[in-house]
């Protein structure tokens, strides 16, 4: 059994791993990571300091009401959403300031760059100027997000001791160089105008070496396992078994890692949805004069909050689970659920 210990203020992330699954007995506690990518994810989807205001507000009124009525059941803002909001805001509002984002307006420099000017096209001289540099940083971030995973994943399986997984696995050291390998080949069929990809003697050797040993995996496998008193097999159905194996291995390595790093292109494209929507509104609320003008700036970020809001929470948990959790999480840990004589007494009141 695993009994999960994380300091009180994690709670919120560590439910998110909670909800998933539960960790396997001796692996890395995930929850901090999960903390890390989710707020950047979401900040980098929804970036604005008033917006992120607002949730930060939210999230602290939702929990001072459940800690004054510790009975009161959860209504649709759960303890949980409460608490996460509180983060969330937080998030945004790092991110706003980032983006110089205040309720969609241009008030203060921003530090990095102007998200909506990068968006519309017109910033010039910037660092980033238009959607493709957004698209970028997105992508970069996702590799990053896939290598921590890997990594996590190589420390859990040297704390298991599964050593030949650990070199010979498609989350393992030859998964991680094949992807590195792939990364070069792309980021040089960029550079190169998407005319070629690097002439690069290397490369091939490399790729060659990393597919002899994932077929090699499967035979030293079966005879790991024979040694230590596993059940024998024909020589045709080991090499059938192996030859399926490494089959699936390389298919998921060449299509899953990029399909993997391409999903968190998502992130930019809610971030141009988010920016979009707020010049519309701005637009908008500019053709009418008067109160009528300030009532449509006015639900406009209303709309954006809880919809866009939704939106980048919902994706912020799904790259976590499938592209983050996918590289290094089993899932395979059974929750430890101490037994108390005063157990059922405590749930009646």
């Amino acid at each position: 059994p695993v009994a999960i210990a994380s300091p009180k203020a994690l709670k919120p992330f560590q439910n998110i791993v909670n909800n998933y699954s539960t960790p396997e007995y001796g692996t890395v506690n995930p929850t901090i990571f999960v903390m890390i990518a989710y707020l950047s994810m979401f900040g980098l989807m929804f970036a604005d300091v008033g917006q992120g205001f607002v949730l930060l507000l939210v999230g602290l009124l939702g929990s001072r009401s459940y800690k004054k009525n510790p009975l009161k059941p959860d209504g649709m803002l759960s303890r949980n959403v409460t608490s996460l909001l509180v983060y969330l805001g937080l998030s945004s509002m790092v991110f706003g300031v980032l983006f110089g984002s205040y309720f969609g307006l241009g008030l203060f420099p921003a530090l990095w760059f102007n998200y909506e000017a990068a968006v519309a096209g017109h910033a010039e001289g910037s660092l980033i100027h238009d959607v493709y540099g957004i698209l970028g940083i997105t992508i970069k971030f996702g590799i990053i997000i896939i290598y921590t995973g890997l990594v996590l994943n190589w420390v859990n399986l040297i704390r298991k001791r599964s050593y030949l997984t650990l070199f010979l696995d498609k989350n393992g050291l030859v998964g991680g160089l094949l992807f590195a390998v792939g990364l070069y080949m792309g980021f040089g069929f960029v550079e190169n105008g998407y005319r070629e990809f690097p002439q690069t003697s290397w490369v091939a050797p490399v790729v060659t070496v990393c597919l002899i040993l994932l077929f090699a995996r499967g035979f030293l496998s079966y005879f790991l396992s024979v040694r230590k008193g596993g059940p024998k097999h024909e020589p045709g159905k080991l090499i059938l078994d192996s030859v399926m194996e490494w089959l699936v291995d390389v298919l998921e390595i060449f299509t899953g890692y990029m399909s993997n790093t391409l999903s968190f292109m998502r992130v930019a494209g809610l971030g141009i949805a988010h920016a979009s929507l707020m010049e519309s509104f701005k637009m908008l609320s500019s053709l009418v004069d008067g109160f009528g003008g300030i009532a449509i700036f006015i639900l406009g970020n209303v709309l954006v909050i809880v919809l866009e809001g939704l939106s980048a929470g919902i994706q912020s948990l799904r790259l976590n689970y499938y592209e983050f959790f996918s590289r290094y999480f089993t899932g395979k840990g059974i929750a430890y659920e101490p037994v108390g004589l005063n157990s059922v007494s405590s749930e009646k009141r």
